[in-house]
């Protein structure tokens, strides 16, 4: 991972070899020696879902990722909203931030009709490419389709400039509402 100004997105390095290759490569912060981000925790999911979406962590212990979109997106369909996968990291300044002010009532709007899988890209970096999430910049959040498929429509950090609720959220909203 690179070197980056505070509130740029993170431009990601492509994986050469192995990840084992990558990790050596990296000249940024690693998973192993991030900060914490600040992530809602998971009491908060119970507010995040009654302001209008859905905000679920992607685990390890889950099972592939491959399975867990396909879960995001009919428990998605299922309840009327649209699935998202939310790639990030800890030590991503935007993702800490839009991690931060989800509760903000511009983020909320803004992701209102969602239903965000929530993808760190340090713990599932090997699974990217396979499911057709391997991204250029984090953070990055991808529209799905009904079966937990990339349907291409992307936006990533660079959409906007500081990292306050008042720059994320109408690039976000707009993103989310269309077609």
């Amino acid at each position: 991972m690179l070197s980056h100004p505070e509130d740029a997105p993170v431009r990601i390095r492509p994986i050469l070899a192995t990840s084992l290759l990558a990790a050596f490569a990296c000249t940024g912060p690693t998973a192993a020696n991030a900060p914490a981000g600040s992530a809602p925790s998971a009491a908060s999911a119970g507010a995040i879902a009654s302001q209008g979406f859905d905000w679920v962590d992607a685990t390890k212990s889950a099972g592939p990722l491959a399975s867990q979109l396909v879960a995001a997106a009919r428990a998605a369909t299922a309840s009327g909203r649209q699935p998202i996968a939310y790639l990030h990291a800890d030590w991503c300044p935007p993702c800490n931030a839009i991690d931060a002010t989800i509760h903000d009532p511009q983020m909320a709007a803004a992701f209102a009709g969602t239903y965000v899988l929530r993808i760190d890209h340090d713990a599932f970096t090997t699974e990217l490419a396979g499911v057709g999430l391997d991204v250029g910049a984090l953070p990055t959040l991808v529209k799905l389709d009904d079966e937990g498929r990339s349907t291409g429509a992307t936006i990533d950090g660079g959409a906007w400039g500081d990292n306050v609720p008042e720059n994320m959220a109408p690039p976000l909203r707009a993103f989310f509402t269309q077609g």
